[in-house]
């Protein structure tokens, strides 16, 4: 897999076409508020929402779900977009739709080639009219990483476009490549339209319009963590092109950015609390005749990545017998929950023996984490230790015990069950046998 950039490489600079429409162009114009602050330096940007946009790849560590929206107006098109981007135990998925339309734009008409007279002079007949103009992008990608440094993916790029009464539409494949260098410094590289799509009008495909392919390659590279981050983009097209931006937070959750693309300056500022966060840019205009672009953004992230919570449970061997070594100088009773959960996620081996030598833990809590990793992470043989807590005095201990053993009890449990139900005096108690009974006997 990691001979995925040299690949990619090659594709695309055998497939590279030179023209690209004005309104294809148009609607591939930087999304979201973040990446337009940095210049549209993008491609080595680390989970975001918006990397779907620059490369596929790059969101397969996200940790989180992400959802987001970004609302600007561009040439005089109002352009809205909506993202979405969800952590599945085996990758990422990632899906977007972006939505412009401008209407009431007057143009002249030729009715027909026959000449009309009109005083002196001959001249066309005319009509003018109002011309309306509609754009749809959606995007779905799935990214997948390769350990903890590698990642690829792919997107597909449906595009569709209404002009007065003519449609055109185009399916592109994308492919994306990221790598995690180390801690502070990643790597990127997205091909866009690897196929050669052509975007076609009418329901005969009676005019076709070429699409350009772009190869993109972008570094990013943290100067100071959780403060100061600088990306770097260099996009190749029908010719080159560089862009650049850098982040500074000024306070804990308060980002300044400032970037340039094509000689021209953005800037931009980032409001980041509990998992939610606005973003605002601007964008210079890059011609005089042009206007000026602001962009807001607004998203949220909640939830945990399956893979993230899978990685945290694999500790080395070393580790782990490390960390149960240690647990008789905690004398803590929070801090030796925190170990307790931590090593029996891991359902190492070592740590079975473990947790059934500390089952008679004095500390009530202690004991109740102990069983509860062992019937998480050992269920077979937390069903004898389950039974023993049965004929404990402590009330509370009895009642979880029950609990569990309708969760993971067999047979000799449910026979137990009964046994004790007649001599349990405590309504409690009896409630969670009775309980249990009624599980088991659900199951068999």
């Amino acid at each position: 897999m990691k001979k995925f950039f040299s690949l990619l490489c090659l594709i695309v600079l055998s497939a590279m076409s030179q023209a690209y429409s004005d309104d294809i162009a148009l609607f591939t114009n930087t999304i979201g508020a973040h990446p337009a602050a940095l210049g549209g330096a993008y491609t080595a940007e680390y989970a975001s929402i918006y990397s779907q946009f620059y490369n596929p790849a790059s969101s397969a560590f996200a940790p989180r779900t992400m959802i987001g929206s970004t609302l600007f107006t561009i040439y005089e098109v109002d352009v809205k977009e909506f993202s979405i981007v969800y952590p599945a135990p085996w990758g990422v998925l990632s899906a977007a739709i972006v939505y412009g339309g401008l209407g009431g734009i007057p143009y002249t008409e030729l009715q027909d080639n026959r000449p009309a007279i009109t005083g002196k002079n001959f001249t066309y007949g005319a009509t003018k009219v109002l011309l309306g103009w509609s754009n749809i992008a959606s995007k779905f990608s799935t990214s997948i990483p390769d350990g903890d440094n590698l990642s690829v993916g792919i997107q597909l790029e449906y595009l569709s476009e209404t002009l007065e009464k003519a449609n055109g539409n185009a399916l592109l494949c994308n492919l994306g490549g990221f790598y995690v260098v180390n801690d502070n410094l990643f790597a990127g590289v997205s091909l866009r339209n690897l196929l050669g799509a052509q975007e076609k009008w009418g329901s005969g495909a009676s005019a076709v319009e070429m699409l350009d392919s772009s190869l993109r390659f972008g570094i990013k590279y943290i100067i100071i963590s959780e403060c100061a981050e600088l990306n770097v983009d260099y996009a190749l097209i029908a010719k080159g092109s560089l862009s650049a931006g850098i982040s500074y937070a000024l306070v804990p959750g308060l980002f300044i950015m400032a970037g340039m693309n094509e000689g021209k300056l953005n800037g931009g500022v980032r409001l980041a609390w509990n998992g939610a966060y606005f973003d605002y840019s601007y964008s210079a205009a890059k011609h005089e005749l042009l206007s000026s672009t602001s962009r807001f953004s607004l998203g949220f992230e909640f939830g945990r990545s399956p893979l993230l919570k899978e990685k945290e449970n694999q500790l080395s061997e070393d580790t782990i017998i490390s960390m149960i070594r240690t647990y008789d100088t905690i004398s803590a009773a929070d801090r030796k929950i925190e170990l307790i959960d931590k090593v029996a996620r891991t359902k190492h081996p070592r740590v079975k023996s473990f947790l059934l030598s500390l089952v008679k833990d004095e500390n009530m809590q202690v004991r109740k984490s102990i069983i509860t990793g062992l019937v998480l992470s050992f269920p077979t043989e937390a069903e004898v230790t389950l039974v023993d807590c049965l004929f404990d005095q402590e009330k509370d201990l009895k009642i979880m015990a029950a609990f569990y053993l309708g969760e993971v009890g067999k047979s000799s449990s449910l026979k137990v069950l009964h046994q004790l139900l007649p001599f349990e005096g405590d309504i409690d108690v009896m409630k969670a046998i009775n309980d249990a009974i009624s599980k088991l006997e659900a199951k068999m």
